[in-house]
């Protein structure tokens, strides 16, 4: 009987052991892309972290499908790496994966079920929405993989254009009943009409700001705002109608003629029955900006803090639903909603509850509307989103706050700050101009070329592979400079030399500039320069004459406006410098000098002992100084003046200056440092000294050290006038020395440095 049992136990040990050893295999851990990321490309790499088991090699399973049952997988074939490459998934798909793993005939659980989402378009990164950019801009993107290639359009046509009103009120809302029945609304009481032609102005009788507009037919309207104002419109004329609040009125709907609500801050609600405007008492007090009738018992309301309120034909009920304010709502059925708010946030309702979509922007959103699936919001910054199954920018055209957007079928309108008023205006890109480019798709850039000058260009992006294209990116709005900004010569500058550098903003992507250059306002007969840089030195010009000057760019296709037209005047008059006026103990042969004139020949000097110069000595210099030859009478006044020659253009004469010369015991006491130059001054050890000598005479040199050690010495035979010596000391070594130049009684020092 021992036997027995002890047999038993042993068998059953040993099966125990064995089923130990062959414990099933785990199932992997899945690791990127991470649960619910998106904005994945098609070509994204599926990574799971590696298992271990019995076996040598573990193989992998994995499955994709675009449901999360699997009911219908794509099933890979196995494999011993931890990650899978894809290829031309779905652009905007979402895709849930799993994974399972294989230890010869052991097969894990499958692991998580995680899920990603493919792009659903290229996202332009530069140049911004409503840049201003050359004619060579740079478009930039977000980097793709999985593509066969990009297509970038280009057109100067757009389905929203900006309307040309002579207003600066904030319009602040717009509706629209027909294409011949158009409104807008703004501050001040302003009120405008669109018959089908032209926009004209409707009068409303009052000064008030009007915050919303609705109408249920081209007879039927309208229109709320500040105090508790509304108005209303019969087919022919704006009347008040008795007002039951104070409080600003922010939002109006209206079911039919016979059913309508307002509501506004300090959560005021309107109820109209029929003629009857009363107050609705509810549990908030809130700011409320706009509200949307389903129907008369089905009501929504949205706005501060944070609220969309609801009615169900019997209570109002207030809930958070953001964690931020929201300013407009909108319905296309009960299963469908969306309100808008601050920092751009959107939520959408599903019929039973209220989620937070992706609006990709950051900016005030202000208004939201929708016509069949097609949605649009507009905010702060110029801020313009579509919804057509997830919300993407476009281009209004403008960068300024937009406050309203409205849509009717093909027909729409946005308004905004400062009297912007735009309209939709049909199909995008189909203009005869409009342009596709085929970009490789290994680009993350791509170069324009010779785009029109001042000009408005439309552009979005699309990405392509073998099974499906991306939609389309949001459109953006570029502005190419009409014109080149000039630099210098400043406007209106004056007193100017007569060979002048001209300079203006370059102007990327052209091939050459034309500068006009006239003394005529019209430019009758202008001088025309094409240089291919933005400068030009212009020589030449006459003095004391106003000049007017503009440029221009071109490339192969287009020429830009003329900039703005400078003026400048060329100088008619010298300025003298020395010997200064009324100087006293001027040597008796002074060196003259005056400002020098750039573009100027010659200069004309007449020194005489008389004011009127009735016989005045006559010399003509090529520079802007002039060295006299001989010794002038002693202790005598003389007056002198100088003019500029150009060609056949003579400048005014300058100011007449005197000055006096020294007397006879005056030479060596006006041998000074100003009568010495060493040049260059720092030197190698050779340099040159130069001495203006007032009379014939010897000059004792000699060069010390700074401790007074003479190193050398040397008398230069000087005659009048400028009288030049050279030396070369390269036996010195580097340092600073003192260079003594003796004549009589007189000694001037100046230091040498030698490098």
């Amino acid at each position: 009987m021992k036997n027995i049992y002890t047999l038993t136990i042993a068998l059953l040990l040993l099966f125990s052991l064995s089923g130990y050893g062959q414990a099933r295999i785990y199932a992997p851990t899945l690791n990127e892309p991470e649960n619910g990321d998106i904005e994945q490309v098609p070509d994204v790499l599926l990574n799971w972290s590696a298992v271990t088991g019995n076996s040598l090699v573990i193989m992998y399973e994995l499955q994709l499908s675009n449901t999360e049952d699997f009911s219908s997988p794509i099933t890979f074939p196995q494999t011993d790496v931890t990650s899978y490459a894809m290829s031309n998934l779905l652009f905007g798909q979402q895709y849930f994966w799993r994974v399972r793993a294989y230890d010869g005939d052991e097969v894990s659980d499958w692991s998580e079920i995680w899920s990603f989402r493919i792009i659903y378009s290229i996202k332009i990164d530069k140049p911004n929405d409503n840049a201003m950019v050359f004619a060579n801009p740079l478009i930039e993107w977000d980097e793709v993989t999985g593509l066969t290639h990009f297509e970038l359009q280009i057109d100067t046509a757009y389905s929203w254009s900006i309307i040309p009103l002579e207003i600066t009120n904030d319009l602040n809302t717009t509706f629209i009943v027909d294409e011949n029945n158009m409104w807008a609304g703004g501050n001040s009481g302003l009120i405008l009409h669109f018959d089908g032609t032209a926009w004209t102005t409707s009068e409303s009788g009052v000064t008030e700001n009007i915050s919303d507009i609705w109408f249920t037919s081209s007879t039927n309207g309208y229109a709320v705002g500040e105090s508790g104002l509304v108005l209303h419109y019969d087919g022919s004329a704006w009347t008040p109608e008795t007002a039951v609040t104070s409080e600003d009125l922010l939002g109006v709907y209206f079911l039919d003629e016979n059913m309508g609500w307002a509501v506004g801050k300090a959560g005021a609600i309107l109820a109209y029955n029929s003629g009857t405007w009363t107050q609705i008492t509810t549990s908030h007090s809130g700011d409320l900006y706009d509200v949307y009738a389903l129907s008369g018992d089905d009501i929504w309301v949205c706005g501060l803090p944070k609220i969309i309120g609801h009615f169900d034909g019997t209570d109002w009920s207030f809930e958070t639903i953001s964690n931020r304010d929201l300013y407009s709502i909108w319905f296309t059925d009960a299963n469908n909603g969306w309100a808008v708010g601050k920092g751009g946030r959107i939520v959408y309702y599903n019929g039973s509850e209220w989620t937070e979509q992706e609006s990709g922007v950051t900016k005030d959103l202000l208004s939201v509307s929708f016509t069949g699936s097609m949605g649009y919001a507009v905010g702060k910054n110029g801020t313009f989103l579509v919804y057509d199954g997830y919300w993407y920018p476009e281009a209004a055209g403008s960068p300024d706050q937009l406050n309203s957007v409205f849509v009717n079928n093909d027909l729409g309108l946005i308004s905004g700050v400062g009297g912007i008023l735009i309209s939709k205006a049909g199909d995008a890109f189909n203009s005869p101009v409009a342009t596709t480019y085929i970009i490789s798709a290994d680009s993350i850039e791509f170069q324009l070329d010779y785009l029109l000058f001042g000009t408005d260009y439309y552009y979005r992006m699309r990405g392509l592979h073998a099974l499906d294209t991306t939609a389309w990116s949001g459109t953006k709005k570029m502005t190419t400079y009409a014109a080149t900004e000039l630099d210098s010569p400043g406007d209106g500058s004056s007193n100017l030399d007569l060979l002048l550098e001209f300079t203006w903003d370059e102007y990327e992507g052209v091939t050459n500039y034309i500068l006009e250059i006239d003394s005529n306002a019209n430019f009758t007969l202008p001088r025309t320069f094409g240089p291919d840089q933005n400068i030009e030195t212009v020589n030449d010009f006459v003095f004391g004459t106003e000049y007017f000057w503009r440029v221009k760019a071109q490339h192969f296709n287009d020429i830009s406006d003329w900039s703005e037209t400078w003026t400048f005047t060329t100088t008619n008059m010298i300025v003298l410098e020395s010997p200064e006026n009324e100087a006293t103990d001027v040597l008796q042969c002074p060196r003259y000098e005056w400002e020098a004139v750039a573009g100027a020949s010659k200069y004309g000097l007449w020194l005489d002992t008389d004011i009127n110069f009735s016989n005045p000595l006559k010399i003509t210099s090529d520079s802007a100084f002039f060295q006299c030859q001989s010794s002038l009478e002693q202790k005598t006044v003389y007056y002198w003046k100088v003019r500029g020659l150009a060609g056949a253009s003579i400048s005014d004469w300058s100011e007449v200056w005197s000055f006096e010369t020294e007397g006879p015991d005056g030479i060596d006491e006006n041998f000074d440092a100003h009568a010495l130059q060493i040049y260059p001054n720092p030197s190698n050890g050779e340099f040159t000294v130069q001495i203006n000598s007032l009379i014939n005479g010897i000059y004792h040199l000699s060069v010390v050290d700074l401790v007074g050690k003479k190193l050398y010495e040397q008398d230069i035979d000087c005659n009048v006038g400028e009288n030049a010596q050279k030396f070369n000391l390269q036996h010195l070594e580097k340092g600073i020395y003192l260079v003594h130049i003796k004549k009589g009684e007189g000694t001037v020092t100046k230091k040498l440095f030698i490098q």
